[in-house]
């Protein structure tokens, strides 16, 4: 009876030793280097975790493949050049919406277009790359083109830009974001706080734009809304041949 038993926890091991990493550790953090080259495969990332870089190997279009932010990353998101199309997301009371949900790290080399956020809730950051950067985080964007539409009909508060939603917390938090572009048609609530690049920074926050440029239209239906061209608290932004049409 003990050697049957003990053969079945040897064949049990075995099996989960075969099972892809992203399998084994559905629920902890994912580490190393990931490559993704398919809708399945970056769909997989979702919900996760992840400490290392992610880079895509391919196009990927996501308009038939439901997906959940990537929980967060602390690492560095390498487009390498490729399109990531038609992600659609939903927001959530009291969370971070992105392709990235929470970073501390850098988005480089990625195109996005036909992205959407929709169902924006009550305290939700929200942006197409990135939904909230923490603070202590020294972050980067750059040469990324980012093109979709976030649409709120929360009345309560949220923060929603084109690419990040939110930066910082209660201390100091940086991001630098460098020859890029965001055409994404922020549809948002008076209540909300929308940004062209980043919906609002911290006042212990600072976030330097270089070479970027805003085309898409930021909408806010109210005549209090707090809305911004580039990032709702601009004297926390220094521009370096940024612009918005």
């Amino acid at each position: 009876m003990k050697k049957r038993a003990l053969s079945l926890l040897m064949a049990f091991v075995m099996v989960i030793g075969l099972l892809p990493a992203t399998v084994r550790a559905a629920d902890s953090t994912l580490s190393g280097d990931i490559s993704v080259g398919s809708s399945a495969e970056l769909a997989a990332l979702g919900g996760q975790d992840i400490v290392g870089n992610i880079t895509l190997t391919a196009d990927i279009d996501m308009s038939e493949t439901a997906m959940t932010p990537i929980k967060s990353l602390k690492g560095c998101f390498n487009g390498d050049g490729k399109t990531i199309s038609g992600l659609a997301l939903e927001g959530v009371n009291d969370s971070n919406t992105g392709l990235i949900g929470q970073l501390d790290g850098s988005v480089i080399n990625l195109k996005m277009t036909d992205a959407s956020i929709t169902g924006i809730g009550n305290r939700n950051n929200a942006g197409i790359l990135v939904g909230f950067i923490p603070q202590g985080s020294t972050s980067k964007i750059e040469n990324c083109c980012i093109g979709g539409t976030i649409t709120s009909t929360t009345s309560s508060t949220a923060y929603i830009g084109g690419l990040v939603g939110k930066l910082g917390q209660s201390s100091e938090a940086s991001l630098t974001i460098k020859n890029s572009v965001s055409d994404v048609q922020l549809n948002c609530k008076a209540t909300n706080y929308v940004g062209g690049l980043v919906g609002v920074t911290q006042y212990s926050c600072n976030v330097t734009a270089a070479n970027c440029t805003v085309l898409g239209n930021v909408v806010s239906d109210g005549y209090n809304g707090y809305a911004g061209g580039l990032d709702r608290k601009e004297w926390l932004l220094r521009l370096e041949g940024a612009y918005e049409e």
